[in-house]
């Protein structure tokens, strides 16, 4: 590096101290440059952006964690027994018979198992995937 005394001008105006800090924060902002794959670069975070980010994260787990704890203090679980197991399968087969696939729609399954062993409704906003898969299930739609 060139040493300029403190007078000494560059063409564009700026004083060498002036320039030598812009190289150090290219510098810095080229750390944080990737060149992805299709050789596009796209600038990652800074550090203080990845802590807030960071910070988020943390806030928005442990708001989770609070909504868990009141759910558990507030509800009783209802267990899944062998007769609602019978009937998720019996659901199951429903399911496939009318040439839909039960898998991604297993736990709602699952939930409407119980509903019909003991003969409660279901309460859910996604009326359509209920309707006609057991003759005893009481379906209640939330808008």
């Amino acid at each position: 590096m060139v040493r300029h005394s403190s007078r000494a001008r560059r063409s564009d105006g700026d004083t060498p101290a002036k320039a030598e800090q812009d190289a150090r924060a290219e510098q810095y902002r080229a750390r944080f440059t990737v060149i992805t794959s299709k050789g596009h670069s796209r600038r990652e975070p800074e550090p203080i952006d990845r802590w807030l980010m960071l910070a988020d994260k943390v806030l928005l787990n442990a708001a989770r964690e609070q909504r868990y704890h009141w759910i558990t203090n507030t509800f009783d679980p209802i267990p899944l027994d062998t007769h609602a197991a019978r009937i998720y399968g019996a659901l199951c087969a429903t399911v496939r018979a009318v040439g839909r696939d039960p898998k991604p729609r297993r736990f709602d399954l699952l939930i409407a198992a119980v509903a019909v062993a003991l003969g409660i409704p279901l309460i859910t906003r996604n009326e359509a995937d209920f309707t006609s898969i057991h003759d005893s299930l009481t379906i209640i739609a939330v808008r």
